[in-house]
């Protein structure tokens, strides 16, 4: 017989002589996951996107009966949400600190079935008017206090559980649920309101209950759990004994980390200001297309859908974050200028939709990869204090915009979905706020051209890991930097340089 050629594998699993195995189980983290943070994002905005019905614009017929006003809402409860972000956000990563992931997670799925509980009882109808309003500001505390519990551990979770070839994807896919759940009501809600027959009761009844099996499934998840860590880390950035919550002032020194804050709120703030505000700077007639106004939303969550899968995987096999950040960050800064200049004009059907998908699958699909890029630069961090930090800027510029739009913007009467008019003056305030949006953005990739010129620190570390055989390079009570496998090597003998006597080196222990 001939001798058959057998295609190299790719590596499945790190390699056993130092230790490092793939728990299934992490699996069972990444589903409850992904399961809380759709739902604490979907919970987070399904009142906000209920002023989408002309019905209740300026007056929400179902929580506000007898002519109340609620005009403002939609907007008391996004502040409300990203105030109490900015808020618990560093509790967050104390309590993860201290209680590990677990009770964590066991505790966010019972904030989120308390708020749920508390969004039911609201539409029960013969509750009066100020009770519900009440019973609806506590609901969205409560949710929104549980949001950081989700969005700061993705990348913990990636860097804990998964080998280095699966981190992206798996970071990626946590922080899209999030992004997912926030804008789900927006495309589907006017759709129920006509096969509901606008029965607001049946509609919110029904949001706020189906979530509830989510949840549910995700504490089953955690419950099955039996540890936070794995026993065997998957790789060797990914042990305890590898990652370090430092004061934060250790790192918020190093210019590299403080650029990397300033592009990712400038692109992360923009972005999610011109997703949940699309409905109102679209309202000109011929600016939604296919006549539906939720189709805008739609697109850009396909879109990013895409992004994130295609460009996750991507990265994970090249590598090359720096480069699909500045890709990136030029395409999304194209598409949201390209919104800006559509608002300015009349009928530009074509130029909007390309926009949009430039918008989602460069702008949503990259949050991970940036976030990725962030863990790789500013390695040993903990992944769950470098996401907190991104994500707490990401939510204070785009609570800083809400607030100048809410300020210029004038208020938009929607009589049906027929005829989506707005006048002159409206026109150019809604284009003002989505301008300042695009000079920030342009900002930022200047300075994503310039200033993104960190080393890879993390894939140093498992190339050195590797490389000197040991199982682990502890950094634990260490403040040097690591070793450059491309920069400190000895050329007479091509040895690597002795590393500095701040870093503990643990033999791999043969069993």
């Amino acid at each position: 017989m001939g001798a058959s050629v057998f295609p190299i594998p790719p590596p499945v699993n790190p390699s056993n002589r130092y230790g490092y195995k793939l728990n299934p189980q992490r699996w069972l983290i990444f589903t409850a996951s992904v399961l809380l943070s759709f739902v604490v994002g979907l919970y987070s905005t399904t009142l906000s996107a209920a002023k989408l019905q002309p019905a209740i614009n300026n007056k929400n017929s179902y929580f506000c009966p007898n002519g109340g006003d609620c005009a403002y809402l939609d907007s008391i409860l996004d502040g409300i949400r990203i105030f109490v972000f900015l808020v618990t956000a560093y509790p967050t990563v104390w309590f993860h600190e201290k209680y590990e992931l677990k009770k964590l997670f066991q505790v966010v799925s019972l904030c989120t079935s308390i708020g749920a509980t508390l969004r039911i009882v609201v539409s029960i109808a013969v509750l009066p008017y100020v009770l519900r309003y009440v019973l609806i500001v506590m609901s969205q505390i409560i949710i929104a206090a549980a949001q950081p519990g989700v969005i700061c551990t993705a990348s913990g979770i990636s860097q804990s559980w998964f080998p280095d070839y699966q981190r992206t994807i798996i970071t990626s896919i946590i922080l899209f649920s999030n992004i997912f759940g926030q804008l789900i009501p927006f495309a589907v809600l006017p759709a129920l309101f006509g096969i509901f027959n606008n029965s607001e009761q049946a509609i919110f009844i029904t949001i706020h209950t189906v979530p509830l099996i989510f949840i549910v499934l995700a504490y089953a998840n955690v419950h099955v759990l039996r540890y936070s860590l794995p026993n065997y880390p998957p790789s060797a950035s990914s042990t305890d004994s590898a990652q370090v919550v430092q004061r934060g002032h250790r790192f918020l020194r190093e210019a590299t980390f403080i650029i990397q804050v300033f592009m990712f709120a400038s692109l992360y703030g923009g972005l999610k200001f011109m997703i949940m505000w699309n409905h109102s700077f679209l309202c000109p007639k011929g600016h939604h297309l296919f006549g539906y106004i939720g189709t805008h939303t739609g697109l850009l969550l396909l879109s990013g859908l895409a992004g994130n899968v295609i460009m996750a995987l991507a990265m994970d096999k090249i590598r090359k974050y720096k480069k699909a950040y500045r890709l990136s960050y030029a395409f999304t800064t194209f598409g949201i200028a390209a919104m800006a200049w559509v608002l300015q004009v009349r009928e530009h059907s074509l130029i909007l939709l390309v926009a949009t998908l430039s918008v989602g699958f460069f702008g949503i699909g990259s949050i991970g990869i940036m976030v990725e890029t962030a863990m790789e630069t500013v390695f040993p961090i903990h992944g769950i204090v470098v996401t907190g930090i991104l994500f707490t800027a990401g939510e204070l510029y785009y609570g800083l915009l809400s607030v100048i739009a809410f300020f210029t913007k004038k208020e938009v009467v929607l009589t049906d979905y027929a005829g989506h008019q707005c006048g002159l003056v409206e026109f150019w305030d809604y284009a003002f706020s989505v301008e300042i949006v695009s000079l920030s953005l342009f900002t930022g990739f200047i300075v994503c051209l310039v200033g993104l010129n960190a080393r890879r620190r993390r894939h140093d570390y498992e190339v050195a890991a590797k490389l000197l055989g040991f199982r682990v390079l502890n950094t634990r009570y260490a403040n040097a930097p690591l070793p450059s496998i491309h920069n400190d090597f000895d050329e007479e003998d091509k040895l690597p340089k002795p590393i500095s006597n701040k870093v503990e080196i643990v033999l791999n222990d043969k069993k």
